[in-house]
């Protein structure tokens, strides 16, 4: 899938995040959607750039907050401005 990136990425200790806005809609997942990765497997992005996405939309349940939470689980991120990822 292909998206937008609309947030400048975060970095923990095991997965880093961005939030990214998808060309294609899919029924069910909101149309700006987190996206993590693991720290270690990083290419360079920032806000604005068009990237390129091989992964699986995963949804769980946070048992606090009893709320239903919807990411992108990125397995391979490849910027189409910069040509370059992983």
């Amino acid at each position: 899938m292909n998206g937008i990136v609309t947030s400048f990425p975060t970095t923990g200790d095991y997965y880093s995040s961005s939030t990214i806005k998808m060309d294609e809609k899919i029924e069910g997942v909101p149309e700006e959607i987190v996206m993590r990765f693991r720290a270690h497997q990083y290419t360079y992005i920032k806000e604005g750039d068009i990237i390129r996405v091989y992964g699986k939309i995963i949804q769980e349940t946070l048992k606090f907050w009893q709320k239903d939470r919807i990411y992108l689980k990125a397995d391979h991120i490849y910027n189409e401005i910069l040509q370059c990822g992983f």
